[in-house]
């Protein structure tokens, strides 16, 4: 998507701008991900079912609940900001994912085994093992997918974040200011005057 660098006042005019859509979706999803996360920091079964210390399992909990802290406090600031470092911190929560899995899959199955029904053999508690890890890898890495090619793609995270508009409509709102089109002012508030020289 081809995007043009226009000024605040410019964006904040689009109709893209502002925490609304899809955006807005991502950002009630991200505040239930940190509560859920900040619950299973106290769970002591997941922290038994990874083989993991109470001690170690907090930490790594709330490693995770931190790295959703960037998005969901420079979101309503509208800090152009937002969109790197939440990707950034997107992919480094992947990675502790995936290796936490990785590194503590046998401690797993074995938990499995000695956690469950009497009758769930060695080879049972591995099947299941590994189906919770392809399924738990496998929603983190879309969810990360899926994300971070909104934050890339999207019109209202250029606009809202980056002050980058369509080329179309920066065309249209760069022409209106410069000429003093009525309909581009009125929606800036009797405050704006339209500079004469640009």
């Amino acid at each position: 998507m081809a995007t043009t660098q226009v000024s605040k006042h410019q964006a904040e005019q689009s109709r893209y701008y502002g925490i609304k859509g899809w955006l807005l979706v991502f950002y009630i999803l991200m505040i239930l991900g940190a509560l859920s996360g900040l619950s299973n920091a106290f769970n002591e079964a997941n922290a038994m079912m990874l083989g993991l210390d109470m001690g170690m399992w907090q930490m790594i909990s709330l490693v995770q609940v931190a790295l959703m802290l960037p998005f969901l406090v420079l979101t309503p600031m509208k800090h152009r900001l937002m969109p790197t470092v939440s990707i950034l911190c997107l992919w480094i929560s992947l990675c502790i994912t995936v290796g936490l899995f990785a590194m503590n899959s046998g401690n797993i199955s074995g938990a499995m085994a000695a956690g469950g029904a009497s009758t769930m053999s060695p080879e049972a508690a591995a099947a299941v093992q590994a189906t919770v890890m392809i399924v738990m890898i496998g929603l983190s890495v879309l969810f990360t997918i899926l994300f971070t090619w909104y934050l890339l793609a999207s019109k209202r995270v250029a606009a809202t974040f980056r002050h980058r508009l369509p080329e179309s409509e920066a065309r249209e709102a760069t022409f209106g200011q410069a000429h003093g089109d009525p309909a581009s002012q009125a929606s800036g508030g009797a405050s704006f005057t339209a500079p004469s020289g640009a």
